[in-house]
């Protein structure tokens, strides 16, 4: 091929001047572009974790909402014991046989054994809540009994116990006047001479049991049955409920009370805060009973100091 022929191909050399904005636009284009494509890995990191995030929350709120505390916090009127105690249910079979079979010792006639079983279960371990608890409930802590300092709980703290075992300490009494000739009838005689604070003890627990069951009524359903030998049906209480686990929540009320002895030696009449007046039935020396209106024992088991003294077992006196 001739020099110069037509048709040869030249490239042209880039300068290494730059044109006026060109060198500098060039420069310029890829830091932008770095800008934004870590301004949108940014964002997508935080978009992420945000649902992440959220998705947690959710969870843990859902988890929440359907915990057994939440459950209960939406039938109870505000109690510190929600905020302690992790409650569980459990599913449990009604034990309602008729004749005591099988076997349950709480449903036995009175004996040593029985009423050891049921003063143990109708214990009430008194607990110490704080100030702004007492609030909450609704109470004026300028009433409330406080706890002396010298029992090492600290200041502005509260007597309590427990309404669900009153409650089955209540139930416990009225059993005991079911049998009133083994409990009452040796140190108390008939019951038309039963006195006046004995009975109205017994008048009080039969209703705050009504109180108690009314207020959250059980919503299982009761079957009936044919039995042979019977003409009529036979009804089936032997239902399945949802409970909570009394087990666990007695236990560690048990781990938490305040000692007895501490309450048995101190002396209440120092340090006493505000007074509510007198009842009027206490102060009637006979059928109100001057003797018990200052809860005072006896070893008959039926004595209302016995019963509801710090409630429930004379641990005031």
């Amino acid at each position: 091929m001739k020099w110069g022929a037509r048709g040869q191909a030249y490239e042209k050399v880039a300068s290494t001047e730059p044109e006026e904005g060109g060198w500098e636009q060039r420069q310029a284009v890829p830091f932008v572009v770095r800008i934004r494509r870590n301004l949108a890995t940014c964002l997508n990191i935080i978009f992420f974790a945000s649902n992440i995030i959220l998705f947690g929350v959710t969870l843990w709120t859902a988890k929440q909402h359907k915990s057994p505390n939440s459950l209960l916090r939406q039938t109870n009127a505000f109690s510190p014991l929600l905020d302690r105690f992790e409650f569980t249910f459990q599913k449990v079979k009604n034990n309602a046989s008729l004749f005591n079979h099988p076997y349950s010792i709480y449903k036995d006639d009175p004996s040593p054994e029985v009423d050891a079983a049921w003063e143990d279960i109708a214990d009430t371990p008194v607990l110490v809540i704080d100030r702004e608890d007492v609030l909450k409930i609704g109470k004026d802590p300028e009433y409330a009994v406080a706890v002396p300092e010298e029992f090492g709980y600290g200041e502005n703290k509260y007597f309590a116990v427990n309404d669900g075992q009153h409650l089955i300490h209540c139930l416990n009494e009225v059993r005991k006047f079911a049998y009133y000739d083994y409990y009452y009838l040796p140190t108390q005689g008939p019951a038309s001479s039963l006195p006046a604070l004995h009975a109205a003890h017994r008048s009080h627990c039969i209703g705050v049991l009504l109180d108690a069951l009314t207020c959250q009524p059980s919503l299982n359903v009761v079957l009936f049955e044919y039995m042979e030998g019977q003409n009529d049906p036979w009804p089936d209480f032997d239902i399945w409920r949802q409970c909570q686990n009394h087990g666990q929540f007695f236990e560690w009320m048990n781990g938490l009370q305040v000692p007895r002895e501490k309450i048995k030696g101190w002396d209440w009449s120092k340090g006493r805060g505000k007074e509510r007046p007198m009842l009027e039935e206490l102060k009637k020396p006979k059928g109100g009973g001057a003797e018990e209106g200052t809860h005072q024992e006896d070893n008959s088991g039926s004595a209302h100091g016995q019963g509801h003294g710090h409630g429930h077992d004379g641990t005031w006196s």
